[in-house]
């Protein structure tokens, strides 16, 4: 299994991953991270840095939908999708929605913190 299948953070303008992954291969990364705080830190570093190199007009796009600085927007949008996705508020059904460019009301309640 590889973890650098960054979560598809949805169109939002956002794009931080490549392919879909099936259903149980997104179950078992939501294990994955569920039972392993240091994969799941690692999995956040990474989406981090990806996120990042985004442009600055999709940065300060993304900071107004997570109410964040453009600064922060990186670290503190990865930290929330991949706890939502651990503790399995992010659904499957949710990711696909995202992947396709079509955020769900609830994906859009992780980007913003609620």
């Amino acid at each position: 299994m590889t973890i650098r299948y960054s979560l598809p953070l949805l169109a939002v303008a956002l794009s931080l991953s490549g392919c879909a992954v099936s259903q149980q291969r997104y179950e078992a990364g939501r294990t994955a991270l569920e039972g392993s705080p240091k994969l799941k830190q690692e999995a956040i570093n990474q989406c981090t840095k990806d996120t990042k190199s985004k442009s600055s007009e999709k940065l300060k796009v993304l900071a107004m939908l997570a109410n964040t600085s453009t600064a922060a927007v990186p670290k503190v949008l990865c930290t929330r999708v991949y706890n939502a996705w651990a503790n399995g508020r992010l659904t499957y059904q949710d990711y696909k929605s995202g992947m396709t460019g079509n955020p769900t009301p609830a994906t859009i309640k992780i980007i913003q913190g609620r």
